[in-house]
């Protein structure tokens, strides 16, 4: 029996260690980090985005109603940009991101 509980507490121990360190590590990486302890405490804002029409007009839109969730870690570009652009009446779709703009044509 005693060969048995030591098993036991190496796997519990292991266990501990594995537990600890990988959100430890996390913290020393770029925010935010999977399995660390700071994963949605990083949240950075969403882009600007406007939808064009073809006669030049623009409008904003309203990423809360095209978004089922906010991540942090996800590029939404490639994937507003098909969704958006899948309204016929949408010409282009323009991102601003940090300064950064970024328009594309949905033709």
């Amino acid at each position: 029996m005693p060969e048995r509980r030591s098993v036991a507490a190496a796997f519990v121990a292991a266990f501990l260690v594995v537990a600890l360190a990988v959100p430890v590590i996390g913290l020393f990486r770029d925010r935010p980090a999977s399995f660390s302890w700071h994963m949605y405490s990083a949240m950075g804002s969403l882009p600007d985005v406007w939808v064009v029409d073809h006669s030049g007009r623009d409008w904003p839109v309203n990423l809360d109603a095209v978004l089922a969730s906010r991540r942090a870690e996800v590029d939404y570009g490639p994937s507003l940009f098909e969704r958006l652009c899948a309204d016929e009446h949408v010409a282009s779709v323009r991102i601003s991101t940090s300064g950064e703009e970024v328009v594309r044509s949905c033709d």
